[in-house]
């Protein structure tokens, strides 16, 4: 199974699917100039996952995240929590998204990959997940503890 980020121009030929794969039709506000695209892929199309890096509502160190779906009968396998960690990996930014207050099933998985709640609103919760390195020299980071 793999993941690939593209870039829109790069994917043309499998907006098709992933129109299939969302129940409905990506269109020039989904897909912006600079959004980029996840694929998880076998044979077809499992997951995607859209991250805009330069929103014009967050700063610099900020990505937003949309459409992130998993096939419904790919679901409860594990492949959208790779996914999510794969995007976070290959974005290095702040995360933040929205999600509907009804969709318990991606508030679990979010919650279980360490977003928490933003902001809350009748409709649902933008939630966040602050990026950090994970390979901190740990030599560093002992030094830093001992002053």
């Amino acid at each position: 199974m793999d993941i690939t980020f593209y870039k829109k121009d790069e994917i043309p030929e499998k907006l098709e699917n992933l129109t299939i794969l969302l129940k409905r039709s990506f269109d020039t506000i989904d897909l912006v100039d600079d959004v980029i695209i996840g694929l998880l892929e076998e044979k077809e199309i499992i997951g995607a996952v859209c991250l805009l890096p330069n929103h014009k509502d967050l700063t610099d160190d900020d990505c937003y995240l949309y459409n992130f779906c998993i096939r419904e009968e790919d679901r409860g396998k594990g492949y959208g929590k790779r996914l999510l960690e794969e995007a976070e990996k290959y974005i290095k930014k702040n995360i933040y998204l929205f999600v509907k207050k009804e969709n318990v099933p991606a508030i679990r998985l979010y919650n279980k990959c360490k977003y928490s709640v933003h902001q809350a609103n009748p409709t649902g919760f933008i939630m966040k997940k602050i990026y950090t390195k994970t390979y901190m020299n740990i030599n560093k980071a002992l030094n830093n503890y001992k002053k």
